[in-house]
């Protein structure tokens, strides 16, 4: 009879302490709030004075809190032997961007990282060619539906400038 009592006030216990723990778990699920997404509509445009020389654009989504990942570009072969021995590595250049958007009250903040490089169109007396690159990373407060400068960088070899822009639609 003492075993069954002993049993018993056991179980009775793990079920009390458990109570709590599993009530958190409904009150928790009902309080989160519903994922909010965004379409990120980005644009680099590369300028020569107020002339505009080339604009790409870029278009992706993204869930408010979450970082994500935009990567576009080549490999270009650079050889790193001679004559005979002749072997190549790959440099990959192009346009990579880490983002992220987040709401807060009631303003919409954006997080970036971006690296834009290209093969330049002269090569260096070697032969091997010229990376150009563009580096840059900040924060930046949106207004939805309407573009905001992340970023602008004057080109170090010419009178060019790469202007950065954002704009943010949300979805969901």
């Amino acid at each position: 009879m003492v075993r069954r009592w002993g049993i018993s006030t056991a179980f009775m216990v793990v079920l009390v302490l458990a109570l709590p723990v599993m009530g958190q778990d409904k009150d928790s699920a009902k309080s989160e709030k519903p994922w909010s997404f965004y379409k990120l509509s980005m644009t680099v445009r590369e300028m020569d004075g107020t002339k505009t020389v080339s604009s790409r654009t870029y278009d992706f989504t993204q869930r408010n809190g979450e970082w994500g990942q935009l990567r576009v570009g080549s490999r270009i072969p650079v050889s790193t032997g001679a004559g005979n021995n002749s072997q190549f590595q790959y440099v990959d250049v192009g346009l990579n961007v880490d983002s992220r958007v987040q709401e807060r009250d009631n303003d919409l903040g954006f997080d970036w990282r971006l690296n834009l490089s290209s093969a330049a169109a002269d090569q260096n007396p070697t032969g091997q060619p010229v990376i150009r690159n563009v580096s840059s990373n900040g924060q930046t407060l949106l207004t939805p539906n309407k573009a905001s400068v992340m970023t602008s960088v004057d080109d170090l070899n010419s009178a060019h400038k790469f202007v950065f822009e954002v704009t943010a639609t949300k979805l969901k």
